[in-house]
């Protein structure tokens, strides 16, 4: 696996900035904490920080509305150090969490 990985996916029939406001309520995702917001740009990252075990992860989520009304999400999660080769899969794992969790809070 590489030191990143991209999720994108459109939601449709929604506002960005509404699927911001609600997932910018959600302080803790897993391990991962919200660490920087700009509503202005709709958005966000999630830190997963780095211990003497563990590598941490940066998670930038960013909401864009569509001229079709659809949000488009684009989540990308990365190694917090640039010289690691292979995350062995949990960038993309950390991608999945978020995208869950944007689930969870527009039911």
């Amino acid at each position: 696996m590489p030191n990143s990985y991209l999720m994108e996916y459109d939601l449709a029939g929604r506002n960005a900035k509404d699927v911001y406001a609600r997932l910018s309520a959600v302080k803790q995702i897993g391990k991962m904490a919200l660490d920087f917001q700009q509503p202005e740009e709709t958005r966000m990252i999630y830190v997963q920080p780095t211990t003497v075990w563990k590598d941490g992860f940066k998670v930038l989520v960013v909401f864009h509305d569509h001229a079709d009304g659809s949000v488009h999400v684009a989540i990308r999660s990365q190694c917090n150090r640039a010289l690691v080769m292979f995350d062995g899969g949990q960038n993309e794992k950390n991608c999945v969490e978020i995208r869950n969790a944007i689930a969870s809070v527009l039911k």
